[in-house]
């Protein structure tokens, strides 16, 4: 390895042991500046911090652009994060992520199958929804099920209980 990615590695684990600390602040610190060289791990800590208000004010719309920074590069915690957003959009309440974001469950739709396709079970779970109730898409109970299957295998225990409900529901 060569210093660069030492300093890199180095940095990155400082960045950790400050987060788990609970020294937001050292932890931003130092995570900003490896967000801003594109990395998305970083890009996504720092969405969670504006997010949340740890470390920094609270400020929904920048966690959001952090956020996207990260889906953009194939993130699929911030992709699943997108996609959250936008199937909650403006129902949430004020300071909570999804604020300012319009309802598009064609957006979130995208963004959890982006995260979903990369094993992310929540994502699966939620595009699962999408599919059985139409939001987003046609209505498709087969495409839920396989998607709620695929979350199941991942012990996400209400997408095994949707698909013992679905069962249980075709037997009667």
């Amino acid at each position: 390895m060569n210093n660069e990615s030492d300093d890199f590695i180095d940095d990155l684990k400082y960045a950790l042991d400050a987060w788990i600390r609970e020294d937001y602040k050292t932890a931003y610190k130092v995570l900003l500046p490896l967000a801003e060289q594109e990395d998305t791990g970083a890009q996504f800590l720092i969405g969670l911090m504006y997010s949340s208000g740890l470390g920094v004010s609270q400020d929904i719309k920048t966690a959001f652009k952090w956020f996207r920074l990260a889906a953009d590069q194939g993130d699929p915690d911030a992709q699943y994060v997108l996609g959250v957003s936008y199937d909650w959009g403006e129902t949430v309440p004020k300071g909570c992520l999804g604020e300012g974001v319009p309802k598009d469950y064609k957006e979130a739709l995208k963004w959890y199958r982006l995260s979903a396709e990369q094993g992310f079970a929540e994502a699966q779970y939620n595009l699962g929804v999408l599919h059985y109730h139409g939001r987003g898409v046609l209505q498709d109970h087969e495409e839920a099920a396989k998607w709620w299957k695929l979350a199941a295998e991942q012990k996400l225990e209400i997408a095994q209980w949707n698909l013992e409900m679905m069962h249980e529901n075709s037997l009667n």
